[in-house]
């Protein structure tokens, strides 16, 4: 049995600076992931998903609307 894999990547920035180690989770899911030392991240999900949560210590709680399976990454830019 196979099933369709909806993905979104992208890079979180703050300043024009990556930022390591935040938090994106699928609005009303326990699906996340945490972006890595270069702000970079990859989200699956089984099924299609519109709004993201990004969230780090010292910056504002962001959703972001994303269109899964874009043809490049996303640019997220924080807010503090």
């Amino acid at each position: 049995m196979a099933f369709c894999q909806f993905s979104v990547q992208g890079k979180v920035i703050f300043d024009g600076s990556e930022v390591p180690f935040v938090s994106i989770q699928i609005q009303n899911t326990a699906i996340g992931t945490i972006s890595n030392e270069l702000g970079e991240f990859r989200i699956n999900h089984h099924s299609e998903f519109d709004t993201i949560l990004v969230s780090h210590i010292g910056f504002y709680t962001m959703k972001v609307a994303v269109k899964t399976n874009l043809d490049h990454p996303l640019s997220i830019q924080l807010n503090n």
